[in-house]
C-alpha cells in the first residue's frame, strides 16, 4: 500500500456559496479546531460534541445572551479561518490585501454559515439551521454588522 501523498492530504475543494462566490477550501480537524480554541459558545457545544462524537446532535438551544451571539460569530470565523484556501483569509488592512485575499469583514454572514455546515456536515449541519431560524433579530444585526442587542428577544413569553 503507497503512503498518502501530501498533496492528497492538503486537498481542497471548489464550494459555492450562498453569495455566489466560489472558494476553494479544505476541510478542517474539527475536533483538533475547537478543542484548540476553545471558544464553543455554551449553548452550542452539546451539538458540536454530539457531532465530533459520530451521534445525532440535540435540538439546537437557543442563544440567551449577546455573549451566546458573539461567541457563536467567533466560531463562524474561526472555522472560515481554517477552511479557506483561495482565496485567503488575511488579518491586514484592505489596501495592503493582494489580489487572492479577503477579511473576515468580506465574507457574507449566510456564507460564513454555509461554510460551517460544509465542514461540520451530517447532524451539525441540521443543528446550525435550526439555531439560525431561531435567532431573528440578534443575528440580523450580526449580518448587518451592527451592535447586538444586550437582551435579544428577552426571555420567551415575556410581554
Amino acid at each position: 500500500m503507497a503512503n498518502t501523498t501530501g498533496a492528497a492530504w492538503r486537498r481542497a475543494i471548489e464550494v459555492s456559496l450562498p453569495s455566489g462566490n466560489v472558494a476553494l477550501l479544505r476541510k478542517p480537524d474539527v475536533f483538533n479546531l475547537v478543542m484548540g480554541d476553545g471558544d464553543v459558545p455554551e449553548f452550542f457545544s452539546a451539538q458540536v460534541m454530539a457531532g465530533l462524537k459520530g451521534k445525532a446532535a440535540p435540538e439546537a438551544a437557543a442563544p440567551e445572551t449577546a455573549d451566546d451571539l458573539r461567541g457563536y460569530s467567533r466560531l463562524l470565523d474561526t472555522v472560515a479561518r481554517a477552511c479557506f484556501v483561495h482565496p485567503r483569509i488575511v488579518d491586514k488592512p484592505e489596501g495592503e490585501m493582494g489580489e487572492d485575499e479577503i477579511g473576515l469583514e468580506h465574507l457574507a454572514f449566510a456564507d460564513k454559515v454555509a461554510v460551517f455546515q460544509w465542514a461540520m456536515g451530517g447532524e451539525e449541519s441540521r443543528a446550525a439551521q435550526s439555531f439560525l431560524e431561531a435567532q431573528g433579530a440578534g443575528l440580523d444585526a450580526l449580518r448587518a454588522g451592527g451592535d447586538v442587542p444586550a437582551e435579544p428577544g428577552g426571555p420567551a413569553g415575556a410581554e
